[in-house]
């Protein structure tokens, strides 16, 4: 029997009372991953979640059995983990009550109900609850197949591959009784539109969602209704352009004596060489400056050296200093 394990972390919000509306939000996690996963680890598409609304002495069961819950109702599950449900019990009275919820999957299957704490409507509602319940929500098994399954695998999608810009995402398809339709999944959310017919390519902004890790994952439907998922990829979303340093600033110690010994008493200023090699040729760098520091800026691509003059007033020069280097693009 394959289980839907999920970590519920259900939390609880009545607000205070405005206008003769109660503002009840409801809101829960899934497990590690950003998708719905069974207890073998294949990830589950949830198309609905539903919510019910009790006394204390009730328990939610199936459709026409035990006591009819005070509220309960379907919603679609779009991927967001929370639900706004102040309107659809806006006449209930003080309290207490339970907060019930189950999930169904695209397949058709229920999860086991899950209950909250206690929570009442009174003239000052607590701030908020935060209950974790219970540690898995259990999935009927699916029915068995009616022939071999559609297998669907990423074509040129690999684990750790940097997307940017609008990129090209293709599935491989197998398939004893055709194709009806293959969807491209984002994090959980379908985020294309299908694709009906080979080859099976997504045509997919990587703008609609933040730079960082995704998940992505495909889905097939044959013509007789049988679905597949592909394997679960985690790439990496890059859009953002890094911006390069394209200036260098040096600085250097001031000389006191000449090459032969005696006292530099006639210092005119230093002069900045560049080179696109080590070993030269050096070329000078604009004009000879007092002072012990220069700047060069938009430097292009490559590795760049640099050297430095000492200049007396005479316009003699000494020999370069030591050799320091930059390199500048990706």
């Amino acid at each position: 029997m394959k289980k839907l394990l999920i970590i519920l972390f259900f939390c609880l919000l009545p607000l205070a009372l405005q206008a003769q509306t109660r503002s009840v939000k409801l809101s829960w996690a899934k497990s590690a991953s950003s998708f719905w996963k069974d207890s073998a680890g294949a990830a589950v598409i949830i198309s609905q979640v539903e919510v019910g609304v009790t006394t204390p002495f009730t328990e939610m069961s199936e459709e026409g059995q035990g006591i009819p819950p005070l509220f309960q109702q379907k919603f679609p599950y779009t991927g967001v983990d929370s639900l706004e449900i102040g309107q659809h019990v806006a006449a209930l009275g003080g309290g207490p009550y339970y907060a019930w919820i189950r999930v169904h999957s695209s397949s058709g299957l229920a999860s086991a109900w899950v209950k909250s704490a206690t929570f009442t409507f009174g003239p000052v509602p607590p701030a908020s609850f935060k209950v974790t319940v219970g540690a898995a929500i259990i999935l009927p098994p699916p029915p068995p197949p009616l022939d071999p399954l559609p297998v669907i695998t990423w074509a040129n999608l690999t684990t750790g591959q940097i997307l940017a810009g609008t990129v090209s995402l293709t599935g491989n398809v197998t398939s004893v009784h055709g194709v009806k339709q293959t969807e491209l999944y984002v994090d959980g959310i379908r985020r294309s539109n299908l694709e009906l017919t080979a080859p099976y390519t997504f045509i997919w902004a990587t703008t609609e969602v933040a730079d960082g890790p995704h998940q992505f994952m495909l889905k097939i439907t044959d013509l007789i209704g049988q679905s597949a998922l592909s394997v679960i990829v985690t790439a990496t979303v890059k859009n953002a352009v890094a911006t390069i340093d394209r200036d260098a600033t040096f600085e250097w110690t001031a000389p006191t004596i000449n090459a032969d010994g005696t006292p530099l008493l006639d210092l005119a200023g230093y002069q900045l060489y560049k080179a696109s090699s080590p070993s030269g040729p050096f070329l000078p760098q604009g004009d000879v400056l007092p002072g012990t520091t220069r700047g060069l800026l938009e430097l292009a691509d490559g590795t760049h050296y640099f050297a430095v003059k000492a200049v007396d007033l005479a316009g003699n020069q000494s020999v370069l200093s030591n050799i320091v280097s930059k390199s500048i693009g990706p």
